[in-house]
């Protein structure tokens, strides 16, 4: 892409005031700068509007918190440039992210990504590293997506995408970021993998269990939707990732979503636990498998 390609930087804050410095400071020191900084302020109780006029800019303001989804649709609608990048206020980006994103983005087909580390913020150490791969999106992107969520850090959008997909779904208070993405693969956009770490996650201890427990069953509600509109060759992708949100849910002490999940992986041809375990394979034909997952999650910690 040439010296001439402009990038909106969005930004949704909610109470973000302790962040925005070091954010600021990631996104002046681009070498490559983006176009416009748009801030939407959704609401906050504390600084976070004063302090994005101080920094020199004026922030698009909420009355009341109305959820990233919402948030992020107003700065989709207030964005000028043609191609768009989210970043939340507490997670950073190398100074060299736009510039290397820029080198490959070629055409507005197709949505490019990054690879990211999840930091934990309070010692800055990596406790994930957040990696797609370009040979499982190039085979099939909405499995790929649909096995590896993607997220906004990650991302840049062409803005005529997120306008043809509607954007968010305002209903969906999180997993919406991986929402969108398997919304643009149905819908047969490609997705490019710049195969550098150019964003960082901070992942922070203040995220309650309760907040986490909300979180899965966001995702059960988008996994039910999805069996209803996919095609059946998915399903036996749909039955892993319900699979997968009953463990979590056992580890976050939702029995009865673990036991919802475990029934609709088994409507769409799972068989859970999934376990190469011979013992296992043996008990699964005597024991309800809500008490074996139970067993299984209970040795692995």
């Amino acid at each position: 892409m040439s010296t001439a390609f402009e990038c909106s930087l969005l930004i949704p804050c909610f109470d973000a005031a302790p962040y925005l410095l070091s954010l600021i400071e990631c996104v002046r020191a681009q070498e490559h700068s983006f176009k416009e900084v748009l801030f939407y302020d959704d609401g906050s109780s504390d600084s976070t509007s004063r302090i994005i006029t101080d920094l020199g800019y004026t922030p698009i303001r909420g009355d009341s918190n109305r959820g990233v989804s919402y948030a992020r649709n107003r700065l989709i609608e207030a964005a000028t440039c043609d191609w768009i990048h989210f970043h939340d206020a507490d997670d950073l980006m190398e100074k060299s992210f736009l510039a290397e994103m820029s080198k490959v983005i070629h055409e507005d087909r197709s949505v490019y990504l990054c690879q990211s580390d999840w930091l934990d913020a309070d010692h800055g150490n990596v406790q994930t590293e957040w990696r797609y791969s370009q040979d499982d999106l190039s085979e099939n992107p909405l499995i790929a997506v649909l096995q590896k969520p993607v997220s906004t850090l990650n991302a840049i959008y062409p803005k005529t995408l997120l306008e043809e997909v509607k954007g968010f779904d305002e209903t969906v208070t999180c997993w919406e970021d991986a929402d969108l993405n398997i919304r643009i693969a149905e819908r047969g956009y490609s997705f490019r993998v710049v195969d550098q770490v150019l964003v960082k996650s901070l992942r922070r201890r203040d995220s309650s269990s309760v907040r986490q427990g909300e979180c899965e069953e966001c995702r059960y509600k988008l996994l039910k939707s999805y069996k209803e509109r996919m095609d059946k060759h998915l399903y036996p992708i749909l039955a892993e990732e319900f699979e997968q949100t009953a463990r979590r849910a056992l580890r976050h002490k939702n029995y009865a979503l673990a036991r919802s999940a475990l029934a609709s992986c088994k409507e769409v041809g799972g068989e859970p636990p999934t376990s190469s375990n011979k013992l296992f394979q043996f008990l699964k034909k005597i024991f309800p498998s809500y008490w074996l997952l139970f067993i299984q999650s209970f040795i692995r910690g």
